[in-house]
């Protein structure tokens, strides 16, 4: 059963910096929102909370799908809504068939990164996923992005080799497909994985634009290590009318920026590789 929660744009989201020291490492597994500090070592799976902000409508059930699409089964589901003409009666019983959401209602004004650090706020599980809402996520996406955390000891994971497809011209793009497995400045904002401890000391800034760049630089000064894994099991859809997404770019820009070109049938089965 899904829960609801309304929240006022007042809420403290810890946004913007919280300090230049050094970024902590998570242990294995951290420790819940019950007052202790300490965390335990395990060899058992490391339990995700998925923070996804929406103001579609039109994305509810692909946002709900990329969560139940993951084979990783220790997770959670934090679903901000930011925009004051969606229902939250409506996500929680789109909600409902998927185990472990919870829905939160933002007002519109609120900035897109004040929401994020809302979410990573009320997270209960020692790493942080973010998903935007008109992507593709691969059902071995989490699987891998906690794989890669583990064997690399990073604090950021993600991809910043990925595809891109324009819906428009029926393209896949392969971009920046040489910076796969390596520590990176950034990875792609839709990718971010975070050691919830790393929220302590950084957050999102007040922005609607950028804020994920910005929060891969803050963390970088922050003394976070940021590591990029494979380009699979993950597309960025790009859809032809470049106004509706957050960043507002052509598609000739993209194609012609770091990125090889593809001619595929199947997107979904090429990608999904793990």
């Amino acid at each position: 059963m899904a829960r609801a929660e309304r929240r006022g744009a007042a809420e403290n989201g810890r946004s913007g910096r919280r300090g230049q020291t050094e970024c902590g490492r998570a242990e294995d597994e951290g420790s819940e929102r019950s007052g202790s500090s300490e965390s335990k070592r395990t060899s058992g799976p490391l339990a995700v909370s998925v923070v996804a902000c929406t103001k579609r409508r039109a994305y509810m059930e692909a946002l709900l799908r990329n969560y139940g699409r993951q084979r990783y089964a220790a997770k959670e589901l934090i679903v901000i809504l930011n925009g004051d003409d969606l229902r939250l009666e409506a996500y929680v019983k789109a909600a409902a068939p998927y185990k472990n959401v919870r829905v939160v209602a933002m007002p519109a004004s609120a900035s897109l990164g004040h929401c994020l650090n809302v979410g990573a706020r009320l997270a209960r599980h020692p790493l942080v996923a973010k998903f935007d809402d008109d992507d593709y996520y691969g059902p071995g996406y989490l699987s891998e992005s906690v794989r890669v955390l583990r064997a690399t000891g990073a604090d950021i994971v993600g991809k910043r080799a990925h595809y891109m497809y324009l819906a428009g011209r029926k393209l896949l793009l392969h971009r920046y497909y040489d910076r796969a497995n390596r520590y990176v400045d950034q990875v792609q904002g839709a990718t971010l994985l975070v050691r919830r401890q790393v929220f302590e000391r950084i957050g999102f800034r007040e922005l609607n634009r950028g804020e994920c760049v910005r929060f891969c630089a803050d963390a970088r000064a922050s003394g976070c290590k940021i590591y990029a894994g494979s380009p699979w099991d993950f597309i960025a859809m790009r859809r032809p009318l470049s106004r509706d997404h957050t960043w507002v770019v052509s598609d000739k820009r993209l194609m012609t920026r770091h990125a090889k070109t593809l001619r595929v049938k199947d997107i979904r089965r090429f990608v999904c590789r793990s």
